[in-house]
């Protein structure tokens, strides 16, 4: 049988001076091991089992391949086919032998193989049994399986049910799919057969190979086991049907935003799918697997917070923002979330409360007109939180801003995302597909633009910083294309392209194949991009965006249009004025802004306690008023900042808006009773004046001295005779106190021009102002 090629540069080759297999290169053929000073490789404790390879029959030859790969073989030289008192390896196919090879450079430690192609008369003659050279037997290097073979098996392999027909329990992957069968592990102990050991099948099928690589804007490591895998190793072959266990690491800068390769399963349970579990993931190696872990720098904290917003990279399951200050308290529900990236708040996290940021993906709004979520947000992630879709196959969706207008801040990127389809009532494939996008060079800074990722051809690429990318996708072998993928950014005319070309792959130029196009009716795509506004940009300026996009000849096709409007300007706000003192020790603070642009989202409020240091009071909330409470005799000051709905901040303020005293008077307006004489017009004072008398009507005397006030007075009244006023009421002040059942009288002038009847509450405090 003629090996695939494949296989054949798999295979260890044997040379005049070293053996070796994927880099890994053991001592030269015809060495003889006898102790482990000529053998410095080998364990210490490794028994001379079949180590004199000096013949150059095709047993030896095989035997050396897989002692130089730590199997050793335990009992031969083999003399004739099927004597079973040794172990024959002569008929092991190759594929077999580099299968053996590959999963021992996974699993490391030593093994022996006992049984080979020498099994013809008491095993299955099956397909993929001994006789024809499929299977093998194994042990650990102690003759046990417990201590090392089976637990990695188990680690690496998924558990297939039912048993062997024999009642072994065996991992793998199953063989009644002959299109695509795979290696099979039996755990054969005495139920099994006379021998304690592993049973391997491995059909004549390719080997699976991973591929793991970064990217973004940001950094960090990719570990993997088994540790064969690793980021910068190139196309690692694998044995087909492993479990490989990758996790991202990102460095202290950065963040990972997500898997790219990996198929998402929602039952992590099931055999032969991925698992995904954030930084943690499980690839099904069942085929040729290409993974990347995305890398993004660090988003930056929610808006405001003044300093008290702290990352934590150990909170959740992809680190957040944890509010570290005593006082002030977080705002209610954490306030607004950071401006870039995917986020929940948990009020359990951290010591008062974090935002928690997640994977960026069908939440974010990324699942454009393929349907599909995407795990990667581009580099920063998804601005503004979310990004709206397109819905119609070609349609155009950038930042989502606040209101009608669309506000965004200056700070803002702006992230556009163009999709493109062919109309499923398309009568042919689309063969070529142009994407123009003319660029705002007044408003767009053209440094800081950046291409996104690019869905074509059912694949999803992710182009390096810089304002050119090209590349090619091979579409085969289901459909008989290459497709050109070339991006550049005009930088002169401020013109973004996107070309998709169908090239046939006999000639390398575009197909001249009427019926041949990467893009079939029904089919869709989509691009993205990102770029900052110009640092001068001022409130009120509005950008629009549109694309076009050409189906091969075809008249070309204009986007709709997306608008958004910078607001650049901070708010205002003021704290309403105070009476110099007030009455209670709980008493109203009101407050009001303004703002020209996206308008006020809230408000945060700072206290003054007797002239200290002003320390926030309410933080990032809506309302225009609060409760003060506070004690009789001391001084409140108050002011506020407010925050618009696009983030922008009030500047600081040190002076206050407000200022009171809280009153050490004391009320006994509900000790005394009030009377009067009634109102009798003077016309020389122009004035109505009466006799007030208040008594004592408590068993307990009241110091002085007596402060009586005149509540709810009609308009225009007025007590012209007013000792002080407070808060608009105005007092006549009572030297003395009142004994129990005394009385005092005094009396009062009311201004009344319009004639009408004098009313009033009484109020009567204890005390001086």
């Amino acid at each position: 049988m003629k090996m695939p090629s494949f296989l054949a540069a798999l295979t260890v080759i044997i040379t005049n001076v070293l053996i070796c297999f994927q880099g890994i290169c053991q001592p030269p053929l015809g060495l003889t091991c006898t102790d482990a000073a000529s053998c410095p490789w080998r364990e210490p404790t490794e028994q001379p089992l079949c180590t004199n390879f000096t013949d150059g029959s095709p047993e030896d030859v095989v035997r050396q391949q897989l002692y130089y790969a730590s199997i050793r073989v335990n009992k031969c030289p083999c003399d004739a086919d099927g004597d079973e008192n040794c172990t024959d390896v002569k008929k092991l196919m190759a594929t077999t032998i580099t299968n053996l090879i590959v999963f021992q450079s996974e699993h490391l430690a030593p093994l022996v193989l006992t049984g080979g192609s020498e099994l013809d008369n008491h095993h299955d003659a099956g397909l993929y049994s001994h006789p024809n050279g499929y299977k093998a037997d194994l042990q650990d290097a102690d003759g046990s399986v417990k201590n090392s073979l089976l637990p990695f098996i188990q680690k690496y392999f998924d558990r297939l049910y039912p048993n062997r027909g024999d009642s072994c329990e065996i991992w793998g992957m199953y063989q009644y799919d002959p299109s695509d069968p795979g290696p099979q592990f039996a755990y054969e102990d005495s139920y099994c057969d006379s021998t304690l050991h592993i049973d391997i099948v491995f059909p004549p099928v390719p080997l699976a190979n991973v591929t793991l690589t970064v990217s973004g804007t940001g950094t960090g490591q990719v570990t993997a086991s088994p540790s064969t895998v690793c980021v910068g190793c190139g196309s690692i072959y694998v044995t087909k049907g492993m479990n490989v266990n990758i996790a991202a690491i990102p460095d202290a800068s950065s963040v990972f935003d997500g898997w790219v390769g990996t198929i998402p399963a929602g039952n992590c349970a099931t055999s032969g799918e991925d698992c995904i579990n954030g930084a943690n993931a499980t690839i099904f190696a069942d085929g040729s697997r290409t993974v990347t872990a995305i890398f993004d720098l660090l988003p930056p904290p929610p808006p405001g917070g003044f300093g008290c917003w702290v990352w934590d990279a150990t909170l959740g399951n992809q680190g957040g923002y944890k509010w570290t200050c005593t006082s002030p308290s977080p705002p209610a529900g954490g306030g607004v979330q950071p401006q870039v990236g995917c986020w929940h708040w948990d009020p359990n996290s951290g010591p008062f409360g974090a935002w928690l940021r997640d994977i960026c993906g069908g939440g974010c709004g990324l699942n454009l007109t393929t349907g599909l979520p995407m795990v990667y947000c581009p580099p920063g992630g998804i601005f503004g939180g979310k990004i709206i879709e397109p819905g119609d196959p070609n349609d155009k969706g950038g930042t989502q801003g606040t209101g009608s207008q669309q506000y965004v801040a200056a700070s803002t990127p702006l992230l556009y995302a163009i999709s493109y389809g062919n109309e499923a009532t398309a009568s042919a494939n689309a063969q070529t597909v142009v994407i123009t996008d003319p660029l705002n060079t007044s408003v767009d800074d053209l440094t800081t633009f950046s291409f996104g990722p690019i869905s074509v051809a059912g694949q999803t690429l992710f182009p390096p910083p810089g304002t050119t990318y090209s590349t090619t996708i091979d579409m085969r072998p289901g459909t008989n294309l290459l497709v050109g993928v070339n991006a550049r950014l005009d930088s002169n005319a401020g013109i973004a392209t996107w070309r998709f070309t169908s090239i046939d792959p006999a000639t390398g130029l575009p197909t001249t194949n009427p019926t041949a196009g990467f893009l079939p009716p029904g089919a869709n795509g989509s691009v993205f991009f990102t770029v900052m506004p110009k640092q001068n940009v001022t409130s009120g300026t509005q950008i629009q965006n549109q694309a076009t996009i050409v189906f091969d000849a075809n008249p070309s096709m204009n986007t709709p249009t997306w608008l958004n409007t910078f607001d650049v300007t901070a708010p205002a706000s003021q704290v309403q004025a105070l009476p110099s003192t007030e009455m209670s020790s709980s008493f109203v603070v009101q407050w009001q802004g303004t703002d020209i642009g996206s308008g006020v989202q809230d408000y945060t409020v700072y206290a003054s306690v007797d002239g200290a240091a002003f320390a926030v009071w309410l933080t990032n909330t809506a309302a225009t008023s609060g409760t003060w409470t506070g004690l009789a005799g001391h001084a409140y000051s108050f002011y506020s900042l407010a925050r618009d709905l696009v983030g922008n901040v009030e500047a600081a303020k040190t002076s206050a808006e407000a200022t009171t005293i809280v009153s050490t008077l004391s009320n006994v307006t509900s000790s005394v009773k009030v009377t009067s004489t009634g109102f009798l017009y003077s016309r020389a004072t122009r004035t109505y004046n009466g006799t007030i008398t208040v008594t004592n009507v408590s068993g307990s005397a009241i110091s002085g001295p007596l402060q009586i006030g005149f509540g709810g007075l009609p308009g225009g009244v007025t007590l012209t005779n007013a000792t002080t006023a407070n808060d608009g009421i105005p007092f006549v002040t009572l030297p003395a106190g009142l004994a129990p059942g005394q009385s005092t009288a005094f009396t009062v002038q009311f201004g009344d021009p319009s004639n009408l009847s004098i009313t009033y509450s009484p109020i009567v405090y204890s005390g001086a102002f």
